[in-house]
């Protein structure tokens, strides 16, 4: 392992909801069944923080296999700690019920280390040799169907 940071987890919350210091009060709960990173509040937020709308009124699934529609952004130089993603993608979805402005899903980890410290309320984030802290995830709309790409620099 040649890097390795931890963030703080929100000490409130019984699911693991890391605080995003660099997004000042944004919140993002780790998901490791979804698929996608997924933004849950005003979409006008995202464009704030640099969101280029992609493409509207996509079809996906969230945490049942009811399909909801939403739209996918892209941030360019989006930080997770000290991950930085040249490009990522984010489907926004039009369901505005969570405290937290984001779902992070598993994939964004892809080829990583991560642990959960529900005691310490803390996530630690590990590379393995040949992975890198710059990395992209692309969400592309492939005949109808979304997919996810997740590749270190």
């Amino acid at each position: 392992m040649h890097n390795t940071f931890t963030m703080k987890l929100d000490a409130n919350s019984q699911r693991p909801v890391i605080v995003m210091e660099q997004l000042k009060n944004y919140e993002a709960l780790l998901d490791t069944g979804a698929s996608f990173p997924v933004w849950v509040t005003d979409e006008s937020l995202l464009r704030r923080l640099g969101g280029q709308l992609i493409k509207e009124d996509v079809e996906f699934h969230v945490f049942s296999n009811v399909p909801v529609k939403g739209n996918i952004y892209r941030i360019d130089n989006f930080r997770i700690g000290k991950i930085t993603f040249k490009r990522f993608y984010f489907v926004a979805s039009l369901d505005r019920s969570n405290k937290f402005q984001m779902i992070l899903s598993a994939t964004v980890f892809r080829g990583l280390e991560y642990t959960i410290n529900d005691k310490e309320h803390t996530l630690t984030i590990s590379f393995p040799d040949g992975e890198s802290c710059e990395r992209e995830l692309i969400i592309q709309d492939s005949a109808g169907r979304l997919q996810i790409l997740c590749t270190s620099a």
